[in-house]
């Protein structure tokens, strides 16, 4: 029985459950599963209960595409999600600056730190900045409203 018990705490933590995130009726569903005897009727009933929920976190992996226009005014409700963003890129040293146009006086700062080494060529080739896709996760950088780039094309 002991077993059992660890056995669905395991699962629980696996699944991402044992957060406070899962609702009471997750939690009981998966509670529920830990009475089932038949091993085999047991793993299935795991299985049922935490299918929706890998769909769930499949969809808070996922970029939205947005304007930086979009990106600017919704900066506060996306924090921490992914983003993809099209716009103009001037590069300057790790860090880049995301603008609606060249003239734009209110840029979005983006970290490059972390880009592959043909990517941040790419920024370097650019001297005067390229209309460009950024793909990463909205957060403060360098205590501005800012991106942490993942993929630049």
């Amino acid at each position: 029985m002991q077993f059992v018990f660890f056995t669905a705490i395991a699962v629980l933590l696996t699944a991402g459950i044992a957060t406070p995130s899962a609702s009471a009726q997750t939690l009981q569903e998966f509670a529920s599963c830990t009475g089932v005897d038949n091993d085999i009727e047991r793993l299935a009933c795991f299985d049922r209960v935490a299918k929706p929920l890998m769909k769930d976190e499949a969809a808070e992996t996922a970029c939205t595409s947005m304007t930086v226009e979009d990106l600017k005014l919704n900066y506060n409700d996306i924090l921490g999600t992914c983003a993809e963003v099209a716009g103009f890129v001037l590069q300057a040293g790790d860090s880049a600056m995301l603008m609606q146009s060249m003239m734009d006086a209110n840029p979005f700062f983006i970290d490059t730190s972390e880009l592959s080494r043909d990517e941040r060529r790419m920024l370097l080739n650019c001297p005067s900045g390229c209309e460009l896709t950024v793909t990463g996760t909205v957060g403060e950088f360098n205590y501005n409203k800012g991106m942490k780039a993942s993929s630049v094309r």
